[in-house]
């Protein structure tokens, strides 16, 4: 049966669409990975930052933030776990736009919350959406998917002969009755 135009350009924006939502999570996951990375690195300045600018239990944060960031960011990266992942970032994102770039206005040259808040939001993106069929949680579900269906069989179709009505030529066979 041949597609209509509209549902063959429909199919086609959503290929077209792979390539930039992977991109896109890669780049992101990457960003997080580096920022978890260097709190890791020096976790004694990291710790002397967040009691600079006021984080409470500041030790505890700096690690929390790392697990946020680096074990967010390598589940991005990879498309792993993916929803849960993305909400390492997010609560790390929005502790930072809290405690460090609230007051600061917009604007990135004052140090403001304007890439936080879209590193935030890139998050919430995934967090509903997934990571698209280019991951690892994609290719998981994939053969999960053929698991089920391979261990579930059709019940066998029983055929019913409809209602024979005025009308109706006795050879006539409706379709299936519903339940059928």
């Amino acid at each position: 049966m041949e597609r209509s135009p509209i549902a063959r350009a429909r199919q086609a924006m959503l290929r077209a669409s792979v390539a930039p939502l992977t991109l896109l999570r890669l780049a992101v996951g990457f960003v997080f990975v580096a920022h978890g990375w260097m709190k890791l690195s020096d976790t004694a300045a990291t710790t002397a930052s967040f009691a600079a600018v006021g984080i409470p239990t500041p030790r505890l944060a700096t690690y929390l933030a790392i697990l946020g960031e680096l074990g967010g960011g390598i589940g991005l990266l990879l498309g792993l776990l993916t929803r849960l992942a993305a909400l390492g970032p997010i609560l790390v994102t929005g502790s930072a736009i809290w405690f460090v770039h609230r007051g600061r206005g917009p604007f990135l040259e004052n140090n403001g919350w304007e890439f936080a808040l879209t590193m935030l939001l890139v998050c919430l993106y995934f967090v509903f959406r997934g990571p698209g069929p280019v991951s690892l949680d994609a290719l998981l579900w994939r053969k999960q998917l053929r698991a089920d269906t391979t261990e579930r069989r059709a019940p066998p179709r029983v055929e019913r002969e409809a209602p024979r009505g005025v009308g109706f030529p006795d050879a006539y066979r409706g379709p299936p009755l519903p339940g059928s």
